[in-house]
């Protein structure tokens, strides 16, 4: 859709912004389809960190949004809810070195 305003693009489908006179979907959303706009999830493609939502604990990585150093991805099943980072804690799993190396001395 064409736009003037931000407002243009927001009366019609929420999360959006006026860029370059075209609707697109604002700041850390990701469009799903032509009428959605969702939040980015981990594993989204994504061009800076700021675009991967919660600061701190994702970051663009290779162009994909990631789990900042220090945190894991986790799921719960339970819930059925998105995958989330949370913080390495000794005695966690890990699969590579870099998993471990924010921890001092750790192996």
């Amino acid at each position: 859709d064409s736009c003037i305003r931000t407002s243009d693009c927001t009366n019609s489908i929420n999360n959006t912004r006026c860029l370059n006179k075209k609707c697109a979907c604002a700041g850390h959303y990701i469009k799903e389809d032509n009428r959605t706009c969702r939040l980015r999830h981990l594993g989204d493609s994504c061009n800076k960190s700021s675009e991967c939502g919660t600061v701190g604990l994702k970051v663009c990585e290779n162009k994909v949004c990631s789990c900042a150093k220090g945190y894991k991805k986790e799921t719960s099943s339970d819930t059925g809810e998105e995958s989330r980072c949370v913080r390495i804690i000794l005695g966690d799993p890990c699969s590579k070195l870099r998993d471990c190396s924010f921890i001092s001395q750790g192996v």
